[in-house]
């Protein structure tokens, strides 16, 4: 396959899987208020940091601020900016990949980013829950193929414009900000002695000076103080229900099961590399032990079978004892299989072997995939919300160890191209087989188009309905203009219903409040005469504090219920009585009870 054919067809696919999913994107109950509102809020003069609360780097709402302001203030402007930034990452990951792999396995591992990151249902990046991670990765991405380039050509300007990049990544979020500067150490370590002070002086002023203009810009108006406390930067700054959900992403809360779960994901791939080396050998019709005669590969042959009958014999044993569900995915090994890459490389590197240019490629690009996958290192989603924008780059390597002859695996050179070939044939049925998959679950489910002036987006019905309802209730009993909250998550209302939010925190969930800022934020509902509140049936099992004002922010909704009287319930069979994580999705309406109904203006 040439590479512009695999391009060809990656473009086709993109269309398709746009077509397929179109306006299917977003949940408006989850982050995705935050991402609609917060640019908004920029372009109409409030501060980030100050005035805005946001967890990121300034970046991304600036970006969709400055879209907004070029092409409306409109969802459309959000999805488009999503899919052209996902598909240039995936034209960014093909490129990448190419500078190591044939046409079609580089084709396959961005048919795998398109799969896994872009389109997957359970977080994708075309609406993302932060656009600061679709960006952060494709400037990530880009930084990197600007390094590969330079690598490849020693020309400086790839260099200066890498430093360029790595700034942008460095100020979208925390994670591509450690996997860039780990990326430019690599090239500065990597590169001869001589030439390492010209590298220094070439990448460095780009990686540090993007940063501080963005923060002179930025801390003119803003005290550097808010900054760091929004963004939890000093260690011990970030509340308890933050690092319990961080540390559930992680599997500590469960270690036993985080540790099986990487037994599997090394015994399944070691199984597939094994059965993939046997099967080629038969096609082949190449006997390796005839041939151990000569090349004394007879043990080699031997261990190759141990391996791969102890490698399916765990998986076996895994599914009678525990039940394998998600713990066959192969990603939770991709820690150990990009340590392999980074050490195999130096050893290389240091003893002069091989191709020394290549060498370093791979070395880079394996310790930037390595220092992306920090903040899940030790159990890899296979794509979604918490791995859309850290899986890209070291799905490349995935791919690319796939189709290597990996000396564990050694066979002999007549056979590598049926086992390049069997192993190419198996991860194109296995992608087609996660595309179709994804497809029917996107369109096997009923859909219900909630129609705005500020955009369209398709959800199920139990929760298109009841959103659906609420921007009718808002049209008819609020006046443009007038602020409305939405709490935990559903500041959507705010932009859908071109409603302001009188909160600094777009979001409310479990952490992001202390008593003191409960209190601050009743001042200024009291202040700015919020009349309705709208409460989301939004369980936050995540975070170990599941139900709004039962098990976090009690003295809030203590307040809100003293003050205020449910005035509509919309959702299919929900009531005023019904609570946060029953069944029906609903959205419940608190109107403010009118003067002399008894109202406290203020908890003690």
């Amino acid at each position: 396959m040439k590479t512009a054919h695999a391009a060809i067809v990656l473009f086709v696919l993109m269309a398709l899987m746009i077509a397929v999913t179109w306006q299917m994107w977003l949940n408006p109950a989850v982050d995705s208020g935050r991402e609609m509102n917060t640019p908004l809020r920029i372009l109409n003069g409030e501060i980030l940091y100050s005035q805005i609360h946001y967890m990121h780097g300034p970046i991304a709402p600036y970006i969709n601020a400055g879209l907004y302001a070029l092409f409306g203030r409109h969802l459309n402007t959000l999805y488009w900016a999503g899919i052209f930034g996902s598909l240039l990452l995936v034209l960014s990951i093909f490129s990448l990949g190419r500078r190591f792999m044939p046409p079609y396995p580089a084709m396959l591992s961005a048919t795998a980013v398109m799969l896994l990151c872009v389109f997957k249902e359970s977080g994708n990046t075309i609406f993302p829950y932060g656009y600061a991670a679709l960006y952060g990765t494709l400037f990530g991405t880009l930084t990197l193929i600007l390094l590969v380039r330079y690598l490849h050509t020693n020309k400086s300007g790839h260099l200066i414009a890498a430093g360029i990049l790595s700034g942008l990544a460095f100020c979208c979020k925390a994670e591509f900000a450690l996997a860039v500067l780990a990326s430019l150490a690599a090239v500065i370590i990597s590169a001869p002695r001589g030439q390492r002070l010209q590298v220094i002086r070439l990448l460095l002023p780009g990686f540090i000076i993007v940063p501080i203009l963005v923060g002179v810009l930025l801390f003119a108006k803003i005290p550097l103080e808010s900054f760091f406390i929004d963004t939890y930067v000093f260690p011990g700054s970030m509340p308890d229900e933050v690092v319990s959900f961080y540390e559930k992403k992680l599997g500590f809360d469960n270690p036993g099961r985080t540790f099986r779960e990487f037994i599997n994901a090394l015994a399944f791939l070691f199984g597939c590399a094994g059965l993939f080396s046997l099967v080629s050998l038969r096609l082949a019709g190449n006997s390796m032990e005839t041939r151990s005669e000569e090349s004394g590969n007879t043990r080699h042959l031997r261990r190759i079978r141990w391996v791969t009958g102890i490698s399916w014999g765990l998986i076996l044993i895994h599914l009678l004892a525990f039940g394998t569900h998600w713990d066959l995915n192969p990603f939770r090994a991709l820690p150990v299989l990009l340590l392999g890459i980074i050490c195999y490389r130096t050893v290389v590197l240091y003893r002069r072997q091989g191709d020394p240019v290549f060498n370093r490629i791979l070395l880079v690009v394996a310790v930037y995939a390595l220092m992306v996958l920090a903040r899940i290192i030790t159990r890899v989603p296979a794509g979604g919300g918490y791995g859309s924008g850290l899986l890209p780059v070291p799905l490349v390597l995935f791919f690319y160890m796939a189709v290597t002859d990996l000396s564990l695996f050694r066979v002999p050179s007549s056979v590598k191209k049926f086992r390049r070939y069997a192993v190419s044939i198996f991860l194109t049925i296995a992608l087609s087989a996660t595309m179709g998959i994804i497809a029917a679950r996107y369109r096997g489910n009923p859909h219900y188009t909630v129609s705005t002036p500020r955009g369209d987006f398709s959800v199920l019905p139990a929760i298109g309905l009841p959103v659906d309802r609420t921007l009718e209730y808002i049209a008819l009993h609020s006046n443009p203009g007038e602020y409305i909250l939405a709490l935990p998550e559903g500041s959507s209302l705010n932009f859908l219903a071109d409603r302001p939010a009188p909160l600094r925190k777009e979001i409310l969930t479990p952490g992001l409040l202390d008593r003191r800022e409960e209190l601050d934020a009743i001042r200024i509902l009291l202040e700015k005469n919020v009349r309705f509140i709208f409460l989301f049936n939004r369980p936050t099992s995540e975070f170990d504090a599941k139900i709004f004002g039962r098990d976090y922010y009690r003295t809030l909704m203590e307040w809100i219920e003293s003050n205020y009287e449910v005035d509509a319930v919309f959702g299919d069979g929900a009531t005023a009585e019904s609570q946060i994580g029953d069944a029906p999705f609903f959205i419940k309406c608190y109107k403010r009870k009118e003067s002399g109904e008894n109202v406290q203006t203020f908890p003690s």
